[in-house]
């Protein structure tokens, strides 16, 4: 059991796990409602989310644009493998999980994203993108085509989760690390670009292969998509962002570029129904709506426990670190002075702030603000006019035919 007291003279408790061992946590979900109910009804969104997204995979195993079964394997150990890397090598280690009621690795990896977000909804994004084609012959700017297109949809989609995750107080960043210094609306935009990239990779990936053995996609899901969405990064954001200061362009860039391609390569192809996969999206975006219209007022109320920055409880501005093999240096440490109107949460609800060189303590939820209510509400916007264009699209081909 762990406790804090308050500075309205209570205190707040995250009780012992049910079960509690290095590789598997799990903590009762009655519990974990006391400290942050919408993270409790997000996580069983998402659960809920993987389950209907593998039930549709293995009922369309034997679809005509490949195997959705497949997709819905490739994408979750894909992502999983990013996942586990990230959050646990001690080069990376930039993004930090909130306790979930199921937790890997020392209390470290949520599952909850492994198969909702990776399993979920990166399938949903291949599977709308790849409804366009049933041609076992495309030509290679149409397999492209289609790898950006899945990066589009995907990135529509999930950038719903990146800003309620933030928000919500679901996970925290490194706040001195460079990767996520540029922000909109709180989001880092580093983000949202990586969601982009790690989805376009798996469709790339899914358009060479899946015609071919179902092994050839789960391989280069797992050892090809963790490189080849590093490419991105590395030629479009981190140039706009390190040299010329405008990171918020890069995912606008490359929306227009998939939307582009689209057009051109993907657009009049022969497609075959999208409807169970349209509702499923529809699904996931009336749940994060309804979430958000029960939660968004009571996001001060959220308190966290969980592994993070190491904090200091100091100015600790200019004490640095290397990470990333010796290529990045970053502001080490978490500090009073670092809380600032960028970062969505504090400690102002806590009676005592956490020791030096801790990185296991309690954080406040805050307010939602005007902006970032105007953030979700576009955010929602962009996702409904998608899927209106892609429903849109797909009776159109119907009728003609």
């Amino acid at each position: 059991m762990t406790a804090v007291s308050l500075v309205t003279g209570g205190t707040i408790t995250l009780r012992d796990p049910v079960i509690d061992t290095w590789a598997l946590t799990v903590y009762n979900p009655l519990d974990m409602l006391k400290l942050n109910p919408s993270f409790v009804v997000g996580e069983g969104l998402f659960y809920i989310l993987a389950a209907v997204t593998f039930i549709h995979a293995y009922s369309n195993r034997n679809s005509e644009t490949g195997s959705p079964l497949t997709q819905w394997l490739g994408c979750f150990l894909g992502g999983s493998v990013v996942e586990f890397f990230t959050t646990l090598h001690p080069q990376i280690d930039n993004a930090f999980h909130s306790q979930a009621c199921i937790m890997l690795i020392d209390r470290m990896v949520a599952v909850y994203p492994l198969v909702g977000l990776y399993g979920g909804l990166q399938y949903i994004s291949l599977q709308l993108a790849f409804s366009h084609s049933t041609s076992k012959s495309e030509s290679v700017g149409t397999k492209v085509a289609l790898g950006l297109t899945s990066g589009l949809i995907g990135h529509v989609l999930c950038e719903l989760l990146d800003s309620t995750g933030t928000y919500f107080l679901w996970w925290t960043w490194h706040e001195g690390d460079p990767a996520y210094l540029s922000r909109r609306a709180g989001v880092p935009l580093s983000s949202g670009f990586w969601l982009y990239a790690q989805i376009a990779s798996l469709g790339l990936i899914y358009a060479f292969t899946r015609y071919r053995s179902c092994i050839y996609f789960i391989l280069g899901s797992v050892f090809i998509m963790p490189v080849l969405f590093l490419l991105p990064f590395i030629t479009v954001f981190h140039p706009l962002d390190a040299m010329y200061g405008r990171g918020e362009l890069a995912s606008p860039l490359l929306v227009a570029v998939s939307a582009i391609s689209f057009f051109i390569f993907v657009g009049k192809l022969n497609k075959v129904s999208m409807k169970s996969t349209l509702a499923l999206a529809w699904f996931y975006i009336l749940l994060m709506a309804v979430m958000w219209v029960v939660f968004h007022t009571t996001a001060a109320t959220n308190r966290r426990y969980s592994y993070g920055q190491a904090y200091a409880n100091r100015d600790c501005r200019g004490e640095m670190e290397m990470i990333g093999w010796g290529t990045i240096e970053r502001e080490r440490y978490l500090c009073p002075v670092k809380i600032d109107q960028d970062v969505y949460f504090n400690m102002d609800c806590l009676h005592t702030h956490p020791k030096d060189d801790t990185e296991w303590y309690w954080t406040c939820g805050i307010d939602i603000t005007t902006e970032a209510l105007n953030e979700m509400i576009f955010r929602f916007s962009k996702a409904v006019a998608l899927l209106i264009f892609l429903g849109v699209g797909s009776r159109s081909k119907e009728k003609s035919e």
